[in-house]
Formats: C-alpha cells, sequence, structure tokens
C-alpha cells in the first residue's frame, strides 16, 4: 500500500480542464435547448451587458485566446443576427438592444441555476478556497 496521498488523484491540470470542459457541456446543453446559442454566446453577452459600448476589436483579442479569432467573429455575427446586439458604424461598439437585454436577463437565469449545480453540497468558503488555491498557483507559474 502507497503513503503517496496523491497517488489516488488525478493531476491538477487534468482536473482544471476537465471541469472547464464540464461546465461548457452542461451550459451549452442549457443554452442550445433554451436559447439554440451556447456558452461563447452567453460569454460574449455577459460581457457586453457588463460592458456596454465594448469595441468589438477588444472582446475579439481577449477571445480569440480560447477560440480563435474567426470563431469569435462568428459568435458576434450570431447574436448580432439574432437582433441582440448592435454595433455603431464607426467605432464598432457593441451594445445589448432591448431584444438582447430581455434575452440577457432570461439567459441569466438559466446561468444562475449552473452556479447551484456547480457549487451543490460546497460552501462558499470551499469555493473561495479553490478559487483562491488556482489563482495563487497560476500566479506561482507566471513569475
Amino acid at each position: 500500500m502507497s503513503t503517496d496521498p496523491l497517488q489516488n488523484h488525478k493531476p491538477i491540470g487534468y482536473l482544471a480542464r476537465r471541469l472547464d470542459e464540464a461546465i461548457t457541456e452542461y451550459v451549452d446543453t442549457l443554452m442550445t435547448t433554451n436559447f439554440e446559442v451556447g456558452r461563447r454566446h452567453w460569454q460574449l453577452m455577459r460581457r457586453v451587458h457588463d460592458s456596454p459600448a465594448l469595441p468589438a476589436a477588444e472582446y475579439i483579442e481577449s477571445a480569440k485566446v480560447f477560440y480563435g479569432e474567426d470563431v469569435v467573429r462568428d459568435i458576434i455575427g450570431t447574436v448580432e443576427s439574432r437582433g441582440w446586439l448592435t454595433r455603431s458604424p464607426d467605432s464598432e461598439e457593441m451594445t445589448l438592444t432591448e431584444q438582447g437585454e430581455v434575452a440577457f436577463a432570461r439567459m441569466k437565469e438559466t446561468q444562475d441555476n449552473t452556479w447551484d449545480a456547480l457549487l451543490k453540497g460546497l460552501t462558499m468558503d470551499d469555493y473561495i478556497t479553490v478559487v483562491t488555491l488556482l489563482e495563487k498557483m497560476i500566479d506561482n507559474l507566471e513569475e
């Protein structure tokens, strides 16, 4: 019998990646079922809701690291074609339309249920501990 406490646990990198995949799968299923868009569309709408007049170029730059520029542009185009997002003609600042704000509010309710499912059986202190530890690990490696 091994005395190594890590032997029965998967590596942190695997768990971090799998958690992100599980969240994406869960949110994509909910968003697709209820709104015919996915997690990435929700993320765009949340960001624009929180930062009205967000320049498209700024969002593309930050999100292309995760999805690639063409995918990010497609996401913006999809949300815009739904009538949920408008861009100013000169600066391409993005703002949610009135219809977009209504859709965002409904999506937020769905997303709040995701939060509840994710934290089931955990306390807020548990969550804060996990996030704090992950941030410290990232900081350690980026130093």
